[in-house]
């Protein structure tokens, strides 16, 4: 299996077949191209939500809040990954 395969369609097509297009975000991302430049893609809902699982927040070192800052210097390194 392909695990980058996708379904490309041209906005209008998506419109008038959307019901199949969310039957096949199932099976694999739908890419929705306007103007003939990719601009959506349709993902099934389990997909999306493992992915927003994985979403990370990034700080710059001006905008770390002190908790985030405390926890960092707090940590310490377990005893089988030390030298």
């Amino acid at each position: 299996m392909n695990l980058f395969a996708t379904l490309d369609t041209d906005a209008t097509d998506f419109a008038k077949r959307n019901g199949f297009f969310q039957d096949e975000a199932i099976r694999k991302p739908i890419v929705v191209s306007k103007h003939g430049r990719p601009k959506t893609v349709l993902i099934a809902y389990d997909e999306f939500v493992r992915l927003r699982e994985r979403d990370r927040q990034v700080y710059t070192l001006d905008d770390l809040p002190e908790d985030v800052a405390q926890a960092i210097l707090d940590a310490t390194v377990p005893e089988e990954l030390k030298d």
